[in-house]
């Protein structure tokens, strides 16, 4: 019997497919993973630059981020690709929606901060816990409908 493995047989075949690549497609199979590049290699696109250009494209336009910075969503798009995941950043922001979780920046963007600001003048008085779960109620809708738009419906 041989020495037992921490990684499964199929997971070595993978990795033992990757290392006999040449040099630029194992680079892209480490940015965009193995399961892309061999699709886009059996329909006849094997230069890693088109390879590259082709999934990139795809990324951008798919969440229709085409005419926008690249944010938290295609950051998280990309990660999930990557990762061979068959769920977009959009489906992921929707279940934790739902969950009544979420995920945004560290840091508060100028939009947060402005909604946090323009809450304070809508409530009368009340004690400081609650005047500050209000703001940062409001600052955390604003950062959902900035980066999650197509999920935050109010």
């Amino acid at each position: 019997m041989g020495e037992p493995h921490l990684l499964g047989r199929k997971r070595l075949a993978a990795l033992a497919h990757t290392d006999d690549m040449p040099a630029g497609l194992r680079a892209v199979v480490h940015e965009v993973g193995l399961p892309l590049v061999r699709l886009f290699m059996e329909c006849g696109v094997t230069e890693p630059r088109h390879i590259r250009a082709l999934v990139t494209a795809c990324w951008l336009n798919a969440q229709g981020h085409a005419n926008r910075q690249p944010g938290l969503a295609s950051q998280i798009d990309a990660l999930l690709i990557r990762q061979g995941g068959a769920v977009t950043s959009g489906m992921l922001a929707l279940l934790l929606r739902q969950m009544g979780a979420g995920i945004l920046p560290v840091s508060p963007s100028p939009l947060m901060v402005q909604a946090s600001i323009e809450e304070t003048g809508k409530h009368g008085l009340m004690g400081k816990e609650e005047k500050h779960r209000v703001r940062l109620h409001a600052g955390i809708r604003a950062g959902f409908a900035q980066h999650w738009p197509e999920v935050w419906n109010g």
